[in-house]
């Protein structure tokens, strides 16, 4: 995002798409290059469809998992603001691209940020503990954002949502594999990215029909306030959620997670 939004006040948005198309092409010449090596975890073949089956039975059976997981999609769905950016730059900020540009590099220097944090503090002990924080904080910034008048405000807390935005989804990255036994952690890791990346561009569809109904920052403090009530709500009825890891024993590749179904 911070790149994005530099590249869009340096050269604008066609320029923008024509750098990110390039730097695309980079990756795929390099991705031609790896070579994959071989699984050693099941000597076995399995079938994809089977494959997907033992991964969603997994989510089922363990609801500390599936929690994050649901987390992440109410998220995804609900605390989105990226494709109402123009509308703010245009019409309530009236700041022009240039400011657009700056409104999309906010959350990318916020991430840098988060990043630099992260690699100071090293491991976290108290992971549960921040999955609450960063959960409930992230979504505050960003009804903040939508509702400034500011420029500077809105790109502190854009600034401010990006650095949490990093700081909790890395925290449940690393919950997510610590509690999926080895053999099972490609799948979870895939249902994650697929919750991330794949609802993503859905997004756009909830956030953009409030806004034609209330205008943007109404649109961003409604989906804001459903992800709260919902998280807030979630975290209440699994309390191991936000005290793990205690009490939770790591899985080995012989057994089963601990964690009960919801």
């Amino acid at each position: 995002p911070m790149m994005g939004g530099l590249s869009i006040t340096a050269v604008g948005v066609s320029g923008a798409f024509f750098l990110h198309a390039i730097i695309n092409g980079v990756v795929l010449v390099t991705l031609l290059g790896m070579k994959p090596q071989k699984d050693e975890l099941r000597p076995r073949h399995t079938s994809m469809a089977r494959s997907i089956l033992e991964g969603l039975h997994l989510m089922r059976t363990n609801r500390l998992i599936f929690s994050i997981l649901s987390i992440e999609a109410a998220h995804t769905l609900l605390v989105s603001y990226q494709q109402l950016m123009p509308i703010f730059a245009r019409d309530i900020l009236k700041i022009g691209p240039t400011g657009l540009g700056l409104l999309y590099s906010a959350p990318g220097v916020g991430a840098v940020l988060g990043s630099v944090f992260l690699v100071k503090v090293g491991d976290i002990p108290k992971k549960g503990r921040v999955l609450f924080i960063t959960a409930l904080l992230q979504p505050v910034t960003v009804f903040l954002f939508g509702i400034s008048p500011w420029i500077a405000t809105s790109m502190l807390m854009l600034m401010f949502s990006g650095l949490l935005d990093v700081v909790g989804g890395t925290v449940r990255n690393t919950v997510l594999q610590l509690l999926t036994r080895e053999e099972m952690r490609g799948r979870v890791m895939g249902m994650n990215m697929m919750v991330h990346r794949g609802l993503g561009p859905l997004s756009g569809l909830p956030s953009g029909a409030l806004a034609t109904l209330m205008g943007a920052p109404l649109a961003i403090s409604a989906g804001v306030t459903l992800f709260l009530v919902y998280a807030v709500s979630l975290f209440l009825r699994i309390p191991e959620l936000h005290r793990y890891p205690e009490g939770e024993p790591l899985p080995t590749s012989s057994e089963a997670p601990s964690s009960a179904p919801p």
